[in-house]
C-alpha cells in the first residue's frame, strides 16, 4: 500500500512512497520527462499560481530527512526516474557532480580528445588533485609559452 505524505509548502499535494505525486483526491498527477531524464509535474500550489517541480525533490521533501539543510536531491542508483524515497538522499552540488563523474555520466567524462584534438590517453593525460583531466601536450605548450614570456620580460628589464 502506498503511503501518502503532505509535501511541505505545496498545499493539497501529497507525495507517495511509490515515487509519484498525488492530488487532493488521491489521484496521481501526470508526470513528464525533462531533458535530463528527471520526472517533473505541474502543480497549482495556490489559486492562479502554476509551478513546475521535480518529482524527486518533492518526494525527498516529504520522506527524506535533511537535518544539515543540504540543497540537492541525489539518486543513489543514478536512475533519474526511480523516485522512491529509499533511492533518494540529500547532498551538495559537488556530491552530485562527483557521482556523475564516477558513473561516467558527466559530459566531460566521455570526451576522448582535448579541444585541440590531442587524445586523452595514458601518455597524454594529466589528472590533477581535484580530479580534472588535462592534456599533457597542451599543458607543456602553456609552460613553454610562460617560460618565453618570463625570459622576454627579463631581457626587456636588462636592456633598460
Amino acid at each position: 500500500m502506498t503511503e501518502l505524505r503532505e509535501i511541505p509548502g505545496w498545499g493539497v499535494y501529497r507525495a507517495g512512497s511509490d515515487g509519484h505525486i498525488y492530488g487532493h483526491q488521491g489521484t496521481p498527477i501526470r508526470e513528464r520527462v525533462n531533458n535530463t531524464g528527471h520526472l517533473t509535474v505541474t502543480l497549482y500550489p495556490s489559486p492562479g499560481v502554476r509551478a513546475s517541480a521535480a518529482v524527486h525533490r518533492l518526494i525527498a521533501l516529504a520522506f527524506v530527512p535533511n537535518p544539515k539543510g543540504l540543497p540537492v536531491v541525489r539518486h543513489k542508483d543514478d536512475t533519474p526516474s526511480n523516485n522512491v524515497p529509499g533511492n533518494l538522499e540529500w547532498g551538495t552540488l559537488s556530491d552530485n557532480s562527483r557521482d556523475m563523474v564516477e558513473r561516467g555520466r558527466h559530459f566531460n567524462a566521455s570526451k576522448t580528445h582535448c579541444p585541440q584534438n590531442h587524445p586523452y590517453d595514458e601518455e597524454n593525460t594529466l589528472v590533477s588533485t581535484d580530479g580534472f583531466r588535462r592534456c599533457y601536450t597542451c599543458q607543456r605548450e602553456q609552460w613553454r609559452a610562460s617560460k618565453r614570456r618570463r625570459r622576454a620580460a627579463i631581457m626587456k628589464e636588462v636592456a633598460i
